[in-house]
């Protein structure tokens, strides 16, 4: 890749720098971390526990309703 101040005249030098850029990208292998193995049933409780407080007010046939609005426009 030739540096930001070098001068560019052809399209091609542009294409080329590109390119390895985008291999280089590709060459940069992400990190893992280490997953819990198991199940964590009081994690998932508390996110049961969360999403029916967040969804409390929203009616069963929430769904049907949007749907049935989108018909009729």
């Amino acid at each position: 890749m030739r540096p930001v101040n070098t001068p560019r005249f052809a399209l091609n030098d542009r294409i080329e720098d590109a390119e390895v850029g985008l291999a280089q990208e590709q060459l940069a292998l992400p990190g893992f971390e280490d997953t819990q193995k198991g199940w964590d049933a009081a994690a998932f409780d508390e996110m049961v526990r969360k999403g029916t407080r967040a969804w409390a007010d929203v009616p069963d046939d929430w769904l049907e309703n949007l749907r049935a609005a989108d018909m009729a426009d």
